[in-house]
């Protein structure tokens, strides 16, 4: 299975429906990208399971393959680190593409909320991608992730498989790889079929989450 090159692997649908995120600078409200059903989040270091369940998904869909590199990104004070706010804001890149895409995030009830907006970087420039952090202020990193993604789409069904999560401090040093295990997400739809349900049921983990599984390995509050 071959890696893909896509510099927005990540899409979703637009949705005209109103939506509790606020106004950012950065962030215009046409770049709105919808209103979905929450996602269902299993885990699982069971390599032979995912291998055939794979194998499976490759018969609906041909599957992409990229790396993504995260920044989780907030204020010093009064942001999502610290409690004052439930809206995240993360700075995302793919496959060492010159794009990064700034998203502004936020759950309420089974609903997830996004907003994003495109910034590309000329990669003749050295300093390039600290001019865009210098732009974001008062935004900044405050910890990030490195994975690889397998992503199948089929019948309005977005179906995601990661590995070798890394946990990566502010200073972009590798401090904890979630190796050997998997996390496989369900996003989108709420009509997921029966096979796949009564495949991943008893993997089903909804407390795990990136963002807090590296803040614990980096000992950083919650």
């Amino acid at each position: 299975m071959s890696s893909q090159g896509a510099s927005n692997p990540d899409k979703t649908l637009k949705n005209p429906q109103s939506h509790p995120l606020p106004n950012h600078p950065m962030i215009p409200d046409d770049t709105d990208l919808g209103i979905y059903s929450q996602e269902t989040r299993f885990t699982t270091d069971d390599e032979t399971f995912v291998r055939e369940l794979q194998a499976k998904l490759s018969k609906l869909s041909k599957p992409r393959v990229y790396h993504t590199y995260t920044f989780y990104m907030d204020k010093d004070k009064g942001g999502w680190m610290d409690g004052t706010s439930q809206v995240k804001y993360r700075l995302r890149n793919y496959n060492g593409l010159p794009e990064w895409y700034l998203e502004q995030k936020a759950h309420v009830g089974n609903k997830t909320f996004k907003r994003r907006v495109k910034f590309v970087l000329d990669m003749k420039d050295p300093q390039a991608f600290q001019k865009l952090l210098i732009k974001l202020r008062p935004l900044k990193p405050q910890f990030a992730s490195r994975y690889v993604r397998t992503e199948y789409e089929f019948k309005g069904l977005r179906v995601t498989i990661d590995r070798h999560l890394e946990a990566v401090d502010k200073h972009e040093d590798v401090q904890d790889v979630y190796s050997g295990h998997y996390i496989i997400e369900l996003k989108r739809s709420p009509n997921v079929p029966e096979w796949l349900m009564a495949a991943l049921r008893k993997y089903r983990d909804p407390k795990f989450s990136k963002s807090s599984w590296i803040r614990k390995k980096l000992g950083l509050k919650k």
